[in-house]
């Protein structure tokens, strides 16, 4: 009798993480449109972190939930907003500008002020951010639980950073950059308590403009047509280093998994992969010419003015078409089961996959 029940909840199981499987994976076959309101701003983006939606513009930012219901709103005045997601943390950077602010869940943090321009920042999982500024000379500058900027940061000599990255431990600042006298790329680590270079990887002829966390005290590092994957921590060390068949174009990570499109090489399809804290995990070659990604879950988003793809991280594409009936596409997430939500010129509407 228990090894009746034992087997009949082992197939219960199955079926259950079969039919599971099958609701991510299948492919779509036909959507319906309807108009929404409260689409936002003209120029609001959306982005997906630890299962809520952080849809922002220049005049401030929304924490959405299920059904795009209003969990936060926080007003602000920003020029160039950009938004960097890791978890169930988003932080929001004025590029050029003097602010950045920092969400959660339940929606706004903290607010980071700083004397110089903002070049770049991130966020790491535990929801401290650091932010890359430029006051005479570069610095970056980093929370400490969430209650601002710390005062003392570090100051780059020889060294231009161009991205930034809090590994997974909350110990670890990575910073990936140019040496300006010898036109090499170098990747640094430094402790974040004592802000101590302890680690330094210098490549040439390619450019590392990008950098994520990844779970394990992992940092993905893309650039160029090469990839890069390295352990944090007091040794940090180059675990993985790809070379790619061609150019990477963009790249996307939401702190669990990384995603890049490359460029077809010579006039081939272009290719999207999937990657974790351990290496590559899915490909899949597509034609789409995409403008703009997105991570969403289980999915990635690839999208341009007139057509949508959709694609699952193991590599299985559900969707590719046209979806500009309602205008050009200006921005386009995933809002739950078969449901997504896209911003085109003529206002916001909700697209819904069967």
């Amino acid at each position: 009798m228990y090894m009746r029940t034992a087997l009949i909840c082992v197939l219960v199981m199955a079926a259950l993480l079969a039919v599971n499987w099958y609701r991510r994976e299948r492919p779509y076959k036909e959507y319906s449109v309807r108009k929404v309101a409260g689409g936002g701003a003209a120029d609001a983006r959306m982005v997906t972190f630890g299962g809520r939606i952080l849809r922002y513009s220049r005049a401030g930012a929304e924490v959405l939930g299920t059904g795009m219901t209003e969990i936060d709103k926080t007003p602000f005045e920003m020029t160039g907003p950009e938004a960097r997601v890791n978890g169930s943390y988003a932080l929001v950077l004025d590029r050029g500008g003097r602010e950045a602010c920092l969400f959660g869940r339940d929606g706004f943090i903290a607010s980071l002020k700083t004397r110089g321009l903002i070049g770049n920042g991130a966020v790491s999982s535990g929801g401290n951010a650091v932010l890359i500024v430029k006051d005479g000379d570069i610095s970056a500058y980093f929370t400490d639980g969430q209650n601002g900027l710390l005062e003392t940061g570090i100051t780059f000599e020889d060294f231009v950073p161009i991205d930034a990255a809090i590994s997974g431990n909350e110990g670890t600042l990575v910073f990936a950059g140019i040496r300006p006298a010898t036109g090499e790329s170098e990747i640094r680590f430094y402790n974040k308590n004592n802000r101590e270079l302890t680690a330094s990887f210098v490549y040439e002829n390619t450019v590392i403009p990008e950098l994520f966390a990844l779970p394990g005290g992992r940092v993905l590092a893309a650039g160029d047509n090469r990839v890069f994957i390295f352990r944090a921590g007091r040794e940090p060390k180059e675990l993985v280093s790809e070379e790619m068949d061609a150019r990477i174009l963009m790249a996307v990570s939401d702190g669990k998994r990384a995603v890049l499109l490359t460029d077809g090489a010579e006039g081939g399809s272009r290719e999207i992969t999937v990657w974790d804290a351990s290496g590559r995990s899915a490909s899949q070659e597509t034609d789409f010419e995409a403008v703009s990604a997105a991570l969403c879950g289980n999915e990635i988003l690839l999208y341009n003015k007139s057509s949508l793809l959709i694609a699952s991280v193991s590599g299985k594409i559900r969707f590719e078409g046209r979806t500009d009936e309602k205008g050009p596409l200006k921005a386009c997430v995933r809002t739950g089961g078969g449901e997504y939500r896209v911003v085109t010129d003529y206002g916001a509407f909700e697209f819904d996959f069967e």
